[in-house]
């Protein structure tokens, strides 16, 4: 379920965060602790208007049980222009090695709700979460290695490596 963020609008991200979390405008109110009507007006992709104040969207997202809200701002924020390119072996190997972590903690969610321990705790909007980090990460890495035969490396291999590269 690859979504890109960046080419939602505003409603549609509010649509698909309340679709996903399974709740009713009625139960995410209660939560909230606003009226019906707000929140209606919320999800309504047609009320172009009204949206939730930058105060209520953390306790939106909690209601939810979901980060598309607050993923959806970060891919409004992140730009590819500001992608830093890879500047040493060194910085390639250590951004390499931050990913394995990340990819590590997925692997270990999953690995605990397979095993049992966790399966009655399973949650599937957490690894949907971690999941979409992962990607966003991902993908600045791989702008990051784009720039390396603009910049260049300490050494000739790994800019010989990402030429040949797909």
């Amino acid at each position: 379920m690859g979504f890109d963020l960046k080419k939602l609008t505003a409603k549609q991200v509010l649509s698909l965060a309340k679709n996903l979390s399974g709740k009713s405008n009625m139960e995410i109110a209660e939560t909230i602790e606003q009226d019906h009507s707000s929140v209606k007006r919320y999800f309504n992709e047609n009320d172009n208007e009204y949206f939730p104040s930058l105060m209520r969207i953390p306790r939106l997202c909690q209601a939810l049980g979901n980060t598309f809200i607050l993923d959806w701002i970060q891919a409004q924020i992140d730009d590819e222009e500001h992608t830093q390119g890879i500047r040493s072996d060194s910085d390639l190997l250590w951004r390499m090695n931050r990913l394995a972590g990340e990819l590590g903690d997925v692997h270990k969610s999953v690995e605990k709700s397979l095993s049992g321990i966790q399966l009655d705790s399973f949650d599937p909007e957490q690894l949907l979460s971690e999941l979409f980090k992962l990607e966003r990460q991902v993908k600045e890495f791989r702008k990051s290695l784009q720039h390396i035969s603009e910049d260049g490396l300490e050494s000739e291999g790994w800019a010989t490596a990402v030429a040949k590269g797909d």
